[in-house]
């Protein structure tokens, strides 16, 4: 998904509810990153699901999946399964 739309304005923000770094934490985001070949952004909070992140969006389980619209409203909580069909709809709204 990422590859067919990034060109067209898809942007993807990933937010990691691994562990402290103590527990490995960082080292296993940077692993998963590197041998994925993850090309978008990733933000390491290091405290699981206490974050600040999950608690605010209320997120019980992961992955989680939001889309915001370009102007940067949010536009659902629920894409899990549905990004295909999201995004090029979105993507066909011209921006202002």
């Amino acid at each position: 998904l990422y590859g067919e739309y990034h060109g067209k304005g898809l942007e993807i923000v990933g937010v990691s509810l691994d562990r402290s770094e103590a527990e490995g934490g960082l080292a296993a985001l940077k692993a998963f990153v590197k041998k994925n070949e993850v090309p978008w952004p990733q933000y390491y909070q290091g405290n699981h699901f206490e974050s600040t992140f999950s608690s605010g969006w209320g997120v019980k389980a992961i992955p989680a999946d939001f889309v915001v619209d370009r102007d940067g409203n949010l536009h659902t909580l629920e894409a899990q399964g549905r990004l295909e069909q999201i995004v090029p709809e979105l993507l066909k709204v011209p921006s202002p």
